[in-house]
């Protein structure tokens, strides 16, 4: 079990019925389940003060680690989705920190915000702003999420579960093939994400039960191994025994929280994995959300003034593994902003420990905006009041992956990162700036990083919030003669005459979505990462953005083939081609822009041909 109460809410929500099946994106290639959701309209109450921890609001795409508003419930919905799965002759989910994190963040920012979709949003003037897809939003707690249930107005977890197994989109992610859920709750807002690890094989105790009132338990055991030995709370290990996928198990004796911990082996390769479950024999049984122990306090600020504040920082880093690490020790630059004007920005380049913290003396009591940022990460802002004495903040997670660095990540930093590809700190080429992992050499596990987080942009960056509200937009394409029923697709290419080869490229296309539907968008296979390719048919907007990473490609070339559908008979619709800060379109080589300044401007680089829907459609091979 994963989880600890940190405090308890339940704000009742009269209800209707409703059914709503969102378009999922793909992600990294990887199949994503079909997604459905269960809408119950509120009729009364709503809470308009929250408690957070940190900003009022939340803004951007996740990395918030938000605090249970009502443990009990989330664990609650995940011992009934696994009996559920039971009855169906399925292993159970496992109930991991990860997904719930992911899970929390968006049922929190759903009660804040007032909206109900997969996607996160902002509210912006009190108009709602699309920040990220789901799955991004996912990512930046889990690497591989697969699906997401959602619902609003249920207030007990038994209600919540009968309402997704009564719709078929529901109950099909909860009898899915994941391994892995976590389940988010606020104000009666429910969020269920699953996913699937590679080389990640869970041990779970009773079907993910909380407590038990007897030694006696069944352990579930993911893979497919030649042998697995166990043990209880760090005692010796049994013999190495052919594996069984489901097995009896004595739990120690004497209540409290147990621990079990099984090593798999076929051949050289050896996994490891635990569960936990409270083991209660008497009325003075400890209450079953005691799952886990909470994360390890910060250490205690040192150096403050008497009458003055230290603070004591946490930031969480990408793909370093877990602390303490050597990884885990990067440069930060800390800036602290009076939100009261009296005391003049401080602004300190700190080194982070093992653990990944830092320590600020002797600062002025007050409240302040917290900025902080890392040599190739997005940076991160949280409000806070330093009382007089010791602080302690965690700033959450720092997105990886901002190689310029200019607080976005988009086509550019991922051209930069091309250029060191496959070098290590001993070779010239090696670029620290795009070694988002500090492990000294620049690789797939960078590229990974950057992927996930592509499109992301860091708080406080002011030119990319102005740049939402004015998009810059180019003619692309008009669309004519066209009547409902009808298909066709858009041949886009690029033209000769760019400056260099391409290795990173990105069109971001707007269209009338009351009289075209896209259907689908086929990338070049010359470039052979693919950083974003999403369709939004309810906003208009498709999002392609790919790179080459061994190497660059010769204008000109068809970039994408776009197949519509017509909605409603046109006369004259216009597709056009954003080139704003927040929604980027550009080419380039070499970490620069290839249509900015004395070069061509994107509008002139692009041509587009209309091709019917009878005619093959296809994308031709570009070879280097």
């Amino acid at each position: 079990m994963k989880v600890l109460p940190f405090r308890v809410r339940a704000l009742p929500r009269l209800n209707q019925l409703a059914h709503q099946t969102p378009t999922l994106p793909a992600y990294k290639n990887r199949l994503l389940l079909t997604c459905t959701t269960v809408l119950l309209v509120a009729a009364a109450l709503w809470l308009t003060q929250r408690t957070l921890r940190a900003a009022a609001l939340f803004t951007g795409c996740g990395g918030e680690i938000v605090p249970a508003a009502n443990a009990d419930f989330e664990a609650d919905v995940v011992e009934l989705i696994n009996l559920r799965r039971s009855e169906q002759g399925l292993p159970p989910l496992k109930f991991v920190l990860e997904l719930t994190n992911a899970a929390r963040y968006h049922a929190t920012d759903l009660a804040q915000d007032d909206y109900f979709q997969h996607n996160t949003y902002d509210r912006v003037d009190g108009n709602l702003v699309m920040v990220c897809d789901w799955a991004r939003r996912v990512t930046a707690y889990y690497a591989t999420p697969r699906a997401e249930n959602i619902a609003a107005g249920y207030t007990t977890p038994e209600s919540v579960v009968q309402g997704w197994m009564d719709s078929p989109g529901h109950r099909a992610n909860i009898l899915s093939e994941n391994r892995e859920v976590g389940v988010g709750f606020d104000n009666n807002y429910w969020v269920q994400d699953f996913g699937t690890r590679d080389n990640v094989y869970p041990l779970i105790i009773n079907r993910e039960a909380r407590q038990t009132t007897s030694p006696d338990v069944t352990l579930y055991s993911y893979g497919t191994w030649e042998q697995m030995r166990l043990r209880n709370d760090d005692g010796a290990w049994t013999e190495w025994q052919p594996f069984q996928t489901t097995r009896d198990w004595t739990l120690n004796a004497g209540q409290g929280l147990r621990t079990v911990e099984a090593e798999f082996r076929q051949g050289a390769t050896i996994a490891t994995s635990s569960d936990t479950i409270v083991l209660a024999t008497g009325e003075s049984a400890p209450a079953p959300t005691a799952a886990v122990l909470p994360p390890e306090p910060l250490p205690t600020p040192t150096g403050s003034s008497s009458g003055r504040a230290s603070l004591t920082g946490r930031v969480t880093l990408e793909g370093r593994g877990n602390p303490p690490s050597n990884q885990w020790v990067i440069p930060l630059q800390v800036t602290l902003v009076d939100l009261t004007g009296k005391v003049a920005n401080i602004t300190l380049n700190v080194s982070t420990t093992p653990e990944g913290a830092f320590q600020i003396p002797d600062i002025t009591p007050g409240a302040y905006a917290v900025m902080v940022r890392g040599a190739h990460t997005l940076q991160r802002v949280v409000n806070v009041t330093l009382q007089a004495g010791s602080n302690a903040l965690d700033l959450g997670l720092l997105l990886e992956g901002d190689a310029m660095p200019d607080n976005t990540i988009n086509v550019l930093d991922f051209s930069r990162m091309t250029r060191s590809y496959n070098e290590c700190a001993a070779n010239a080429e090696y670029m620290t700036q795009a070694d988002f992992n500090n492990d000294n050499c620049i690789n797939a596990q960078d590229v990974a990083l950057l992927t996930h987080n592509f499109g992301r942009f860091g708080d406080a960056n002011e030119s990319l919030m102005a740049a939402a509200e004015k998009p810059a937009q180019s003619h692309l394409a008009t669309i004519t003669n066209r009547h409902a029923g009808q298909r066709f697709a858009l041949w886009l290419s690029v033209n000769d005459g760019l400056a260099s080869a391409v290795d990173a490229g990105a069109l971001y296309l707007n269209f009338d979505q009351s009289r075209l539907k896209t259907l689908g968008v086929a990338r070049n296979s010359a470039f052979e990462i693919e950083l974003t390719n999403q369709i939004d048919n309810q906003l208009g907007h498709i999002d392609l953005a790919v790179g080459a990473l061994t190497g660059a490609i010769k204008s000109p070339f068809t970039f994408t083939t776009i197949t519509f559908e017509v909605l409603a008979d046109i006369d004259h619709s216009d597709i056009v081609v954003e080139t704003s800060a927040l929604r980027h379109s550009d080419f380039a080589a070499n970490g620069q822009s290839l249509v900015t300044g004395s070069s061509p401007n994107l509008q002139s680089v692009i041509s587009a041909q209309e091709i019917q829907f009878d005619q093959t459609i296809f994308l031709p091979l570009v070879r280097r």
